[in-house]
């Protein structure tokens, strides 16, 4: 597992593609972030303009990207599946992303308060040191 902390997520992952990085918490098989999500971000331009909401593919994107750099940098993206969309996301949400990681696959999941968002599992090809 790479080593971050909060500095890094909100150096590397900054700008209008990303959400404001809050809070950072991390061990070998699990990681926390408090997330912002401002009205600034490019994915609410023409996402449904009078009632904006955060696009699923963003949400998967942004679990399946940060996954790859804290837990399988030396694989490769696979497949996602278990998708479950339960409560849309919102500009000026704070919220959690929960990445749970086991052998070659995260379970993630973004939470409000507790309550699911949305969820679904990513995996990860072999290590590809190995192939």
């Amino acid at each position: 597992m790479a080593i971050y902390n909060l500095s890094h997520m909100q150096t590397e992952y900054s700008g209008h593609l990303w959400p404001e990085f809050l809070s950072f918490e991390t061990n070998p098989n699990f990681a926390k972030m408090s997330l912002f999500i401002p009205m600034s971000l490019h994915w609410f331009n023409g996402h449904f303009p009078d009632n904006p909401v955060l696009p699923g593919v963003v949400q998967t994107h942004w679990a399946a990207t940060l996954s790859h750099k804290l837990f399988f940098p030396d694989r490769d993206f696979e497949r996602i599946s278990n998708l479950k969309f339960k409560k849309p996301i919102i500009p000026g949400s704070s919220l959690s992303l929960e990445l749970q990681a086991s052998q070659e696959k995260i379970l993630f999941s973004y939470l409000d308060d507790g309550q699911t968002l949305s969820s679904g599992i990513i995996f990860f090809g072999l290590d590809k040191h190995t192939q």
